[in-house]
């Protein structure tokens, strides 16, 4: 099986858990499953012995076993010339060679050499079965390791049958068995890995008097760009809240919003972060609507790189 990248319906929360759903034909996640180790080859010989390469990958399908006659029961002999392994065995039926005398033969002569390309395995019940001349015949089946590079991933999930691979959809269900999908989306939460220095701007204005205003401007720092994520205000009574940024001295109304006795405080999280440089000014203005002087709070935040 190798890497698998797959666009997944999903519903992200972000650095401050707003759910956003994505739509996987559009603009879906790619999800990575871990490549396989690889497959080795192998080959059942006359239904009687599997033969399987040692080191896994497609090098193992070069591999060949042949069964020539001529030999001697007990003493059949084995020889192995590049990937050509062949057993010279007696083919009398009923009296002739079995297969765990095969296997006998096999492992003696590869008793010695550390890298033996092939294991045999007798298949249960048939050690007495007496084995026949056999045509050369390669292992196959096997698959190379596919390293988890950019280009593996793209790979797709595949299954093997017959020495056939195949490329796999793959399904995924939740905890119920509810296949995933749009509307039953996969819940992940995306970090916020982006580089730089996190900025938290706060004022806090005291006795605003009635219509008067606090201003909470933020200049990002020369040659650097600010990335604006969301704004904050509160007052201990009624206010009107208005966020503005743009060019230094010409900034433009962006948000305007007000608050109440039973929701005193106002946030705003920006769906696209905005991103403004030195020459730029980000303000939050709060003006007081209440009848009495009250105090007034707003914060600014971002990442500044």
């Amino acid at each position: 099986m190798a890497d698998y990248a797959s666009r997944l319906p999903v519903n992200t929360y972000g650095i401050y858990s707003d759910p956003d759903n994505i739509n996987p034909s559009t603009n879906g996640v790619t999800a990575h499953l871990r490549t396989f180790a690889g497959v080795a080859a192998s080959l059942t010989v006359l239904t009687d012995i599997v033969y399987t390469a040692v080191a896994v990958g497609l090098a193992g399908n070069s591999i060949t076993v042949t069964y020539t006659s001529g030999g001697t029961k007990g003493a059949e002999v084995v020889t192995y010339v590049g990937t050509a392994l062949s057993v010279q065995l007696d083919a009398t039926p009923v009296t002739g060679s079995t297969a765990t005398d095969v296997k006998t033969a096999v492992d003696a002569y590869f008793l010695a050499n550390p890298t033996a390309p092939v294991t045999l395995t007798i298949v249960a019940g048939h050690g007495a079965n007496v084995q026949a001349v056999f045509s050369t015949a390669p292992l196959a089946g096997g698959l190379d390791a596919i390293l988890s590079d950019d280009a593996a991933l793209q790979n797709r999930v595949t299954s093997i049958t017959n020495a056939e691979v195949t490329a796999l959809d793959v399904a995924i269900r939740n905890s119920n068995g509810s296949a995933i999908d749009s509307t039953n989306p996969l819940h992940v939460y995306v970090e916020n890995n982006q580089g730089g220095t996190e900025v938290f701007k706060h004022k806090k204005g005291t006795n605003i008097a009635k219509n008067g205003i606090d201003t909470n401007p933020y200049v990002p720092t020369a040659l650097k760009t600010f990335t604006l994520q969301k704004v904050y205000a509160s007052c201990s009574g009624k206010c009107r809240i208005e966020v503005l940024w743009g060019l230094t001295g010409f900034e433009a109304t962006k948000l305007v919003a007000f608050n109440s006795s039973s929701n005193p405080n106002w946030e705003y999280t920006f769906q696209v972060p905005q991103a403004l440089t030195s020459a730029s000014t980000v303000k939050v203005i709060v003006t007081n609507l209440d009848v009495q002087p009250t105090d007034t709070y707003s914060s600014i935040e971002g990442v500044e790189v």
